[in-house]
């Protein structure tokens, strides 16, 4: 199991992003420090840090022996306003992504379209690729 800063920040920003996606709402209970700990593979310190890091921030209450319960709020207008943030910040990553999904679908196709040629149609697939 890890303990390290950098697996209870990304498990923080993970936390963060459900909480303003409103995955989880205020009120809500977390998963046990335990459960947290087995999901990501890390040590329950690394879980402690993580949700000590959130409580000093406002986004979940923790008490000792009890469930870790969200405390963020934010209006419904204010999560739309994220999520079309969020999305628009990457949109030229999305685009880039996309095209680089059509450059290999097409390419895969191309090969399969190549071995059902073979096996159901006299045309040799050596014609096919010139």
């Amino acid at each position: 199991m890890y303990n390290e800063p950098a697996f209870s920040n990304l498990i923080y920003e993970y936390f963060v992003m459900r909480f303003k996606f409103h995955y989880y709402n205020c009120g809500d209970t977390l998963p046990s420090i335990e459960d947290l700990s087995n999901q990501f593979g890390v040590s329950p310190l690394t879980v402690k840090t993580c949700l000590t890091r959130l409580q000093e921030e406002g986004y979940v209450s923790v008490h000792h022996g009890k469930c870790t319960q969200v405390t963020f709020q934010q209006s419904e207008e204010t999560c739309r306003e994220f999520k079309l943030n969020f999305f628009a910040d990457r949109l030229s990553v999305y685009s880039r992504f996309n095209k680089a999904l059509d450059l290999i679908f097409f390419l895969y196709m191309q090969k399969v379209f190549k071995v059902w040629m073979t096996k159901t149609s006299p045309i040799s697939a050596a014609s096919l690729s010139g």
